[in-house]
């Protein structure tokens, strides 16, 4: 048995060590460890009292805290979806299969998106190091938007088109297939209507966790809508207060699905992961990188396709206006669509009166053999 002593409930055992440590303090300088740690015992038991009340304080704002941050990562969620957050930077990973995990389709592209300008690129791993991506060999255009125009560069070629008259050009044909890839990474496996030119043309409506979203149900073969239609969800939460799965329902030929969402531990709200299901297909989407905020770097007419393309490179310029064309040559545009002939007015008459005076004749021949017949 060790000697022991009790300070204000807390019994404290020396052991031998101790008593080798305090017989030695003793022989240096006359000090008592048992004094010393009892002093220090009494102002433990002080610093303890403190710190008890810091954890009830804590303890009973804690979940308030985190209740506030579950909202603001909500919050985050929705706005997003919409479009009201800016990113500098996103490289996507988009994988189609079956159910069964037949592979169908897989794609790697980047995009910028600041609002009311944008760029989108398609990219694939590099063979040296599969972590890099690098531009597509097989697609090398760039598509986007400034401010105020849209535009499409390549190899070869460059097109841009007022947005105001930019339905039917170049830039807007070939360049939905770009935005559809950039407003489904936006819209988190979230229905809407994407043959739009700005993702903020078809925004989610929310009413706390639900949501209505209009979408197209009936397209024509390009798969622009001329019927639309609504489709209406709910978000389920986690544990953690984000978004953990969602659903919505079908709306003629727009089909229902489901999403789960997964997240990095550090997240803002925006799930790294999310994968739609649809019949027997699937859809997984991954946010290889994601960097939001504002670019500070653009031009002040927004992305513009000098940041994109080498300029050394010869390309053939066309501006739009609608479906119609207008080549540079030299400095001035000049149409590069077919004229249509002006037709003869004149002699349209005469061949309508023509046709006219035929069909006459050979009604009154069949009226007259009918009634010739008739008689006989």
């Amino acid at each position: 048995m060790h000697d022991g002593w009790e300070d204000q409930n807390i019994k404290f055992d020396p052991g031998p060590g101790f008593q080798f440590l305090n017989l030695l303090l003793n022989a240096k300088g006359g000090f008592d460890m048992k004094k010393r740690i009892t002093f220090n015992r009494q102002r433990a038991n002080q610093n303890m009292s403190v710190v008890f009340m810091i954890a009830i304080v804590l303890l009973l704002h804690t979940p308030l805290v985190l209740a506030q941050v579950a909202d603001a990562n909500l919050q985050n969620f929705q706005r997003f979806v919409n479009g009201s957050v800016l990113i500098k930077e996103a490289v996507v990973y988009r994988k189609y299969s079956k159910t069964d995990g037949t592979l169908l389709n897989e794609e790697w592209w980047r995009f910028g998106y600041q609002g009311d300008t944008w760029y989108a690129q398609l990219l694939k791993p590099d063979k040296q190091d599969p972590s890099k991506f690098i531009p597509s060999e097989s697609n090398t255009s760039v598509c986007g938007a400034t401010y105020t125009q849209l535009w499409t560069v390549g190899d070869k070629d460059f097109h841009i088109a007022d947005k105001a008259t930019a339905r039917g050009s170049v830039p807007d044909k070939y360049g939905d297939y770009y935005r559809n890839l950039m407003f489904s990474a936006l819209s988190l496996g979230l229905p809407r209507q994407l043959d739009v030119l700005s993702i903020r043309e078809s925004p989610i409506k929310w009413d706390g966790l639900q949501f209505t979203a209009t979408v197209a149900t009936k397209v024509d073969s390009r798969g622009n809508a001329f019927k639309t239609g609504s489709a209406k969800g709910k978000l389920s939460l986690g544990s953690n207060g984000l978004p953990a799965s969602m659903k919505y329902s079908q709306d003629g030929d727009f089909k229902g699905a489901s999403v789960t969402y997964e997240y990095k531990p550090e997240t803002t709200g925006i799930p790294v992961i999310f994968v739609k299901k649809y019949g027997d297909k699937v859809m997984r989407y991954e946010f290889v990188s994601l960097t939001m905020g504002t670019n500070d770097q653009l031009e002040k007419d927004g992305y513009i396709p000098g940041m994109f393309a080498n300029s050394k490179m010869e390309r053939n310029y066309t501006f739009w206006t609608n479906d119609l064309s207008y080549s540079l040559i030299g400095n001035n545009f000049k149409p590069a669509f077919m004229m249509q002939p002006k037709r003869d007015t004149k002699h349209d008459r005469i061949a309508i009166i023509s046709l006219l005076a035929l069909a006459g004749v050979g009604g009154l021949t069949l009226w007259y053999r009918r009634s010739y017949k008739k008689t006989n």
